[in-house]
């Protein structure tokens, strides 16, 4: 039995190539897989494909407004929902976006909001999604008012973002570990 090549099955994967895996989802619910490939020479952006478990070919999930990039994407468990985080800007945190599968159109998902005194906070991680998809699971950096001589400093945290509203609610500290 020969297997299709990843060009046959429509992914820029190949051994030894620029593309190399970095995730495989699947959804039961949505009967589809997505697929996340990143350049081997780079550790952020990402490429995302999906394919029904019907068809042969996977299909890229392209930006609406380039220059937009991906850098995760996490299925939900009881639902046909994938979430996705992408950049939109070298200079602010990651914007997150839902689709329905197994055809995925982008839907971005309101600005996350913090209550509580900081000076700013941006989205660092998508980690994974409630099986309903009310909520997702990310890191957040949250850059608290400064200090009397003026510096700043950046905390992380984890925290549940409700997907209908953006509000963010803290899970817990994520402590920095430097080796």
């Amino acid at each position: 039995m020969t297997h299709p090549s990843y060009l046959e099955l429509g992914l820029p994967v190949s051994p030894g190539g620029d593309w190399v895996f970095s995730g495989l989802q699947y959804s039961h619910v949505g009967r589809a897989l997505v697929v996340t490939v990143r350049r081997s020479a780079m550790a952020s952006a990402a490429r995302v494909y999906v394919r029904s478990t019907d068809e042969e070919k996977y299909r890229e999930v392209i930006p609406s407004v380039p220059p937009q990039e991906f850098w995760s994407a996490v299925v939900c468990d009881a639902s046909p929902l994938v979430f996705f985080a992408v950049r939109e800007s070298p200079k602010e945190g990651l914007i997150l976006y839902q689709a329905q599968l197994p055809l995925p159109v982008l839907e971005r998902l309101p600005s996350p909001t913090l209550d509580g005194s900081h000076a700013r906070f941006w989205l660092a991680a998508l980690h994974a999604a409630a099986c309903d998809g009310t909520n997702v699971l990310v890191s957040v950096a949250v850059q608290p008012q400064p200090a009397a001589d003026g510096s700043y400093s950046v905390g992380y945290v984890l925290a549940r973002m409700a997907v209908s509203s953006g509000a963010l609610s803290i899970v817990a500290d994520l402590p920095a570990i430097f080796a």
